[in-house]
This record gives C-alpha cells, sequence and structure tokens, in this order.
C-alpha cells in the first residue's frame, strides 16, 4: 500500500475541519438541542404515532434480516468493507432506536414519554443520541445510491461481484433510500440547518478504517479507493465533501415535509408543551399546562388546533432559533 501525500493532506484537512467545526459549534450553543420536543421521537405530522410505531417495527426487523444476511452470507464478514453496507448497518441502529421511542410512548403513553424526557437525564441523551445517527444516516444512504451506482459500480473491477447486481447490492444501495424517506416523511424528525458536520463523522472513519485494514493486507473494497492511482486525493475529497451536499438534500427534503404539515394544518394536531422547569430548553417561553390541552390519544386524534396559550412546535422552533 502507497498512498501519496497529497491524499493524506485532504483527508486530515478535511478530518481536523470537521472536528474543529464540531468544537465550535458546541461552545457556541449552535449544536444544543432545543430545536426538539419528545414528540420529534415517536409523533408524526400525518398518521397517528401508533402506526408510526408499526412502520417502525417493520422496517426495523427488514433492516435486521438483511444486516444478518450480509454477516453470514460471505466468510469473515466481508461484505461490510463495502460503504453501502456500513451505512445500512448504521440505518438499523438508527431504525432500532426510533423502534424504541415508538415502542415507549405506545406502551407506556405520550405523557410518560414527555415527562421522561424532560426528567432524565439519561432518556433525554438517548433520544438526542439517535437523532444525531439520523442526521448521519440520511445523506450517507444518498451517497450510496447516487454515487454507488453513477461513479463506484460502472468504473469497479472486483472481482468478487463481476458486474453482477445481487440481492444485497438492491437493498443497500436502492431500498434503503426508500425506508429513510419513508421515516423522514411519516416521522416527525427534524434536521439541524448546521448538522452536516455530524453526516462527516461516518465517512472520515470509514476511510481511516480502510485504510488501516488495507494496510493489513486487506484488499481495496472499490477500485477508485486505491491510493496509488494519480487521481485518489480528487476522489477522496469529492467523496467526503460531497456528503454536505447530500445532507443539505435531506434538510430540504425535510423542509418540503415540514411546509406540507404547515399546509394541511397538521404542526399543531400534536402540540404540546414545554413544562416551564425544563432544563433541556432554557430559553424557549414555555406555556403551562391546562385542561384545553389534550391529554388522550382520542382527544389528541381529534386535536386540530391549540389555543393562543399554547405553544406549539412550530413556536418553540422560531423562538429557539432566535436564541441560538
Amino acid at each position: 500500500m502507497n498512498i501519496q501525500p497529497g491524499t493524506v493532506a485532504v483527508v486530515a484537512v478535511i478530518a481536523a475541519f470537521t472536528l474543529v467545526l464540531l468544537f465550535v459549534f458546541w461552545c457556541l450553543d449552535t449544536f444544543r438541542f432545543r430545536l426538539l420536543v419528545p414528540q420529534h421521537f415517536y409523533d408524526s405530522y400525518f398518521i397517528n404515532y401508533r402506526l408510526l410505531a408499526i412502520l417502525r417495527i417493520l422496517t426495523f426487523l427488514f433492516c435486521l434480516g438483511t444486516v444478518i444476511y450480509l454477516g453470514v452470507d460471505e466468510d469473515d464478514g466481508r461484505r461490510y468493507r463495502f460503504y453501502q453496507n456500513i451505512t445500512f448497518l448504521v440505518l438499523t441502529v438508527y431504525m432500532f432506536m426510533a423502534m424504541i421511542n415508538s415502542l415507549i410512548a405506545w406502551i407506556f403513553g405520550p405523557d410518560e414519554f414527555d415527562w421522561a424526557f424532560y426528567h432524565s437525564w439519561l432518556f433525554r441523551k438517548r433520544c438526542y443520541l439517535s437523532w444525531i445517527l439520523y442526521m448521519i444516516a440520511f445523506p450517507a444512504v444518498i451517497w450510496s445510491v447516487v454515487i454507488f451506482w453513477a461513479v463506484i459500480f460502472p468504473r469497479d473491477d472486483d472481482d468478487d461481484r463481476d458486474g453482477h447486481v445481487d440481492y444485497t447490492m438492491v437493498v443497500t444501495s436502492g431500498v434503503s433510500l426508500i425506508l429513510i424517506l419513508m421515516e423522514m416523511w411519516f416521522s416527525a424528525m427534524p434536521l439541524s440547518p448546521v448538522g452536516w458536520a455530524y453526516s462527516m463523522i461516518l465517512p472520515i472513519v470509514y476511510v481511516y478504517a480502510i485504510w488501516v485494514a488495507v494496510k493489513s493486507g486487506a484488499s481495496w473494497p472499490y477500485s477508485v479507493m486505491d491510493t496509488d492511482k494519480h487521481y485518489s486525493p480528487y476522489w477522496y475529497m469529492g467523496g467526503l465533501l460531497i456528503h454536505i451536499l447530500f445532507y443539505y438534500l435531506a434538510f430540504a427534503a425535510t423542509s418540503v415535509r415540514d411546509l406540507c404539515a404547515w399546509c394541511c394544518n397538521r404542526r399543531q394536531a400534536f402540540a404540546r408543551n414545554v413544562p416551564a422547569h425544563d432544563p433541556a430548553h432554557p430559553n424557549v417561553v414555555p406555556a403551562p399546562y391546562s385542561v384545553a390541552q389534550p391529554t388522550t390519544s382520542s382527544q389528541r386524534a381529534s386535536y386540530t388546533g391549540a389555543p393562543a396559550h399554547h405553544t406549539t412546535i412550530y413556536t418553540q422552533t422560531q423562538q429557539a432559533s432566535s436564541y441560538a
């Protein structure tokens, strides 16, 4: 293995820049999770939260079956050399955490979920971790579909593949995009405007892991990753930075969903309040609970508008943005 200095410099600079931005944004309070409320993790703008739970259960079971197949189909799990399979694994982990959120709300009730979110530090951090995984998986899945079929597959000369399209390629580089788009549309998960730095974590870790594996005697998963090639610095730069573009494509798709929800007046359908003592949202103006607030699933399903003294998710988001 002979890595060109330009390739090492490109990856190192991008990795350092990403880490510095993550640290700076965190210190400047840009990455604080004030845009989030409990409903983002288990509720939906368009369907009942129980239906969302069923959808997440089915999606996770499908993903889990594919992940197991990827591990046993080849000796020593060699299929996990490929980025689209690693991306599908991250998607599976996210769907597991999203399914747990929905099941907690279904079994114990939305009110209990809200109470745990605002009163349990560990519970809230687990929700935040699922949000970070969502921001990592979404652009990575888009990469696995667009870049794989447009760039890697036509140029790849992997002997194991020999130009054939198999079940795993269709799922990890095709069906995965359908699954993440379904999750985006039917859930209420948001994307942070500056969350693209999170999306860079997975590809950077993947690049360094592949370099270590190849240095230990493994083969390149893609021929375009061969660092002996003269174009490798440009490939690595484009392959990493395009994740930022795909992140904002995901952000645009999420904005379209939010716009549709707003036009259909669905944002207020599950509007719930932030308690006045909430430590996670200190800058959001809270509204106290009242008898006008829906407290049961049947009331919530028929609740189509929020009184003036209630704070909707949209209002919370606007207020939080003004303080960020």
